[in-house]
């Protein structure tokens, strides 16, 4: 009975404190987008929630985006989106805001003479300063006029 008790304690002390625990891995969570319909010229924002063990999120944020209507509308960014330095801290916990403007960042490729809409998801992933790759975060659908 002593050593069910001492096992029992054991498991309930670990799953305690493991609970609360960040991994090594930046894990994100997408959030939320600014609008699900973009109207020729206008913009997004996506926020995306973030957590790592050791605070060392750093880099780039990568981001795909998949379109519905051909392999030219969709592309894949490692370089424009710049994580700011912050003061890096365990256990750190922050939000990520990435804007998005028509002409530049969405890339409303028309791909025939009558393709007018497309409907896109774009995934968001980071690399942290020790080099291991957050999990994807994805958006909802969203509708781009072109």
């Amino acid at each position: 009975m002593k050593s069910f008790l001492l096992i029992l304690g054991a498991i309930l002390a670990f799953v305690s404190c493991s609970k609360d625990k960040f991994k090594s891995a930046p894990q994100l969570t997408f959030k939320e987008s600014s609008t699900d319909f973009v109207p020729v010229g206008g913009d997004i924002n996506f926020k995306i929630t973030f957590t790592d063990a050791e605070g060392d999120l750093t880099g780039n944020v990568r981001i795909q985006k998949i379109s519905s209507s051909c392999a030219n509308a969709g592309y894949v960014d490692s370089n424009k989106f710049i994580i700011p330095s912050f003061p890096a801290s365990k256990n750190q916990k922050g939000e990520i805001l990435i804007s998005m403007q028509y002409a530049v960042d969405l890339k409303a490729v028309r791909c025939t003479a009558i393709d007018s809409v497309e409907t896109a998801v774009f995934k968001f992933w980071v690399r942290d300063a020790a080099g291991n790759y957050s999990d994807t975060a994805t958006s909802g659908p969203i509708i781009i006029l072109k």
